[in-house]
């Protein structure tokens, strides 16, 4: 994040700028850094209101954000597409999560029957095993 000053006849101005561009497509939403998304507008909403979409007005990026989560996990999406964003599948994204949260794969096959997936590093099974069957977020 940079600031950029602004001269107003009498002082100096600091205007954060967004850090959208340096963040990555999925993480919890508490290890972003703190005005990462710059006066966020809310576009639209799902399930119920527990998922949001938001647009940056400082660079236009769409997010998604859990807004609450019974799990304790919420996390932050970026979204390509904001205009399909209410039929916009994430769990691949949840499930990449997943995996870059505990290391990545490991060299061992998922061991839920009928699956050859690669584990997830400390797990006996494959992110979407994991994740759908097993109930792991994180």
């Amino acid at each position: 994040m940079h600031n950029e000053p602004l001269v107003d006849n009498r002082r100096f101005l600091f205007v954060m700028k967004c850090s959208c561009t340096k963040q990555r497509d999925v993480q919890k939403l508490g290890e972003y850094p703190p005005g990462f998304l710059w006066r966020p507008k809310k576009l639209d909403s799902k399930v119920g209101g527990e998922v949001v979409l938001f647009r940056c007005a400082d660079c236009g990026a769409s997010w998604q954000i859990d807004r609450w989560a019974r799990d304790g996990v919420n996390l932050c999406v970026r979204v390509d597409d904001p205009d399909n964003w209410q039929t916009f599948d994430d769990k691949p994204l949840r499930y990449r999560y997943l995996e870059q949260n505990r290391g990545g794969k490991s060299t061992e096959r998922c061991r839920w029957q009928c699956c050859d997936k690669y584990a997830v590093k400390g797990l006996a099974f494959c992110a979407e095993c994991a994740f759908e069957k097993m109930g792991v977020l994180e």
